[in-house]
């Protein structure tokens, strides 16, 4: 990674193209932005360099998002991914994680009103290490299941596993987590429900960690609590 304190004109480049493209489609453009750097990263990962929509889904995909999450990238890109084609091949991984690192972060933990300073002390207090496993039970937007893997996974030794998950119940919340995890390259995300699709298709039961059929119902017949899971491992 580069000094983050550096500055790169390249960095300012690829962040006024987002912009201008995605306030042509969203009045909130944050997660636009994120989803079309997660791309963009992903494609530079993957050495892909078409500007085809398939080929954006198809490197989600493989990059271990759930359906519920991907329908959710496609929705918010679909539509115009072909304009990023100029900026497909021409920047490296770097390049975008430097973006992502030295700007989105910021505007995320903003957003979702994160602050990196409770997750920096609970990393020091619980001190998570390989072969131990952590559970996150309000996950948020995934920061501090992140950190921690890479904390984990750079102290690890050969052999030892490394078993962090966080569940988030917000889907907003688990969209970004699915997102951060793509562009960091820390693992993948998946959201599990235990109630009905929504219109918008955010919640997908196909592969659900929690029981077969989607998660546990509750007592009286009542509406099942829907519920995200975000595993990295």
């Amino acid at each position: 990674m580069k000094d983050m304190q550096a500055t790169d004109p390249k960095i300012e480049e690829i962040e006024a193209l987002l912009h201008r493209v995605e306030r042509k489609y969203a009045q909130d453009p944050l997660f636009n932005e994120v989803c079309a750097l997660a791309a963009l990263c992903l494609l530079a990962r993957s050495g892909e360099t078409s500007a085809n929509p398939a080929t954006m889904k198809s490197v989600f995909e493989r990059s271990g998002i759930s359906g519920a999450q991907l329908e959710a990238i496609v929705e918010a890109l679909g539509s115009h991914w072909r304009e990023y084609g100029e900026l497909i091949g021409r920047y490296s991984e770097d390049d975008l994680v430097d973006l992502f690192e030295k700007r989105y972060v910021r505007l995320i933990r903003e957003k979702v009103q994160c602050s990196p300073s409770m997750d920096a002390l609970s990393l020091k207090l619980l001190s998570v290490k390989a072969g131990e496993s952590c559970l996150d039970i309000c996950a948020g937007a995934g920061f501090f299941v992140n950190e921690a893997w890479m904390s984990m996974s750079r102290l690890a030794r050969s052999g030892e596993s490394v078993d962090l998950v966080g569940v988030e119940f917000n889907t907003d919340l688990a969209r970004y987590a699915a997102l951060l995890s793509a562009i960091r390259g820390t693992g993948h995300l998946v959201i599990t429900r235990s109630g009905p699709v929504s219109r918008r298709g955010l919640i997908d039961s196909r592969t659900s960690p929690l029981r077969e059929g989607g998660g546990p119902e509750r007592a009286g017949g009542s509406t099942p609590r829907r519920t995200c899971q975000v595993h990295f491992a």
